[in-house]
């Protein structure tokens, strides 16, 4: 696998990481209505959200 095949693949696995914990804190948030774990389900959202535009960039500027 290229340096640049991997990158993209370990990017993913990140922003699947990022979705997961951001799904445990908004339902620990449902639980529990304590505003740290809907302040850290926005941040990992964001997190996120930045690393679905950083992958698209990279895609786009990388290819060949």
């Amino acid at each position: 696998m290229s340096l640049k095949g991997f990158h993209i693949v370990f990017i993913v696995l990140s922003i699947l990481l990022l979705a997961g914990f951001t799904v445990w804190a908004f339902n620990q948030y449902s639980i529990e209505h304590n505003i740290n774990f809907l302040l850290t389900a926005i941040g990992l959202c964001i997190c996120a959200a930045a690393l679905v535009v950083y992958e698209f960039n990279f895609i786009k500027n990388v290819k060949g």
